[in-house]
């Protein structure tokens, strides 16, 4: 999906081949100069959804045929594309950043509908940072203290992905103050203390802060009793 064969200098090129590599069908999307395909994936209704060098989405029927292009102007360049459950897509890339250290690059998450519409696109940069998600002591033997973002939704899962403790989000507990529906408590690294309870065997397990906008960080941890 790069350069076409005499239609034009970087056109995006899509190839269609059956399981041993034998042709089916090519198709030539002759937008405009150097626009070479970057990315493609297949949709749920057998189409084909490409991302292209000048930040267009070209999304096409199980043919190749052309069914709607959107040029989103917000990206410095678009890296992937990825379906979500709603038919619509999810476009990530990176976007110009001035400020007193000179021209940077930041991560820009932008939601569309399944006709290219904008439904919504981030505020700002999704730094990794923002996401930290820590546990300590680890291994730890009788308790461990998470430390998550303000607002994340926190939850412990044993190996085989059953769900042991979940703690919504809402305000950070003050130091001292007791919580009846869990064990977690403000802890003197400003995080989260969980104790298992006696039921809970010693082994792995996982922590896993989930966020608003759907973003998780995952801590892997082991107890030791």
């Amino acid at each position: 999906m790069t350069y076409t064969f005499g239609a034009g200098d970087g056109d995006v090129y899509l190839i269609k081949t059956d399981s041993s590599g034998y042709l089916i069908w090519s198709y030539t999307y002759d937008k405009s100069l150097n626009d070479n395909g970057i990315f493609v994936t297949q949709t749920s209704d057998g189409g084909y959804i490409i991302v292209n060098y000048t930040n267009t989405l070209i999304k096409t029927e199980a043919l190749g045929d052309t069914l709607w292009t959107r040029t989103y102007d917000d990206f410095v360049c678009i890296t992937a594309a990825s379906i979500t459950n709603d038919g619509g897509y999810i476009i990530i890339g990176y976007y110009n950043v001035c400020d007193t250290f000179g021209v940077n690059y930041d991560i820009l998450a932008m939601k569309i509908d399944s006709l290219g519409n904008v439904d919504w696109i981030s505020e700002g940069p999704l730094k990794p940072y923002n996401f930290t998600l820590s546990a300590h002591p680890n291994p730890f033997n009788s308790a461990v203290t998470i430390t998550a973002p303000a607002g994340a939704e926190v939850e412990v899962f044993d190996v085989n992905g059953r769900r042991v403790k979940i703690i919504p989000p809402g305000p950070p507990f003050t130091r001292g103050e007791e919580e009846d529906k869990s064990p977690l408590l403000r802890g003197d690294l400003g995080g989260l203390v969980w104790q298992p309870a006696a039921s809970l065997g010693s082994g792995v397990y996982l922590v896993r802060a989930r966020f608003e906008g759907g973003e998780t960080a995952t801590k892997r941890m082991v107890y030791l009793k």
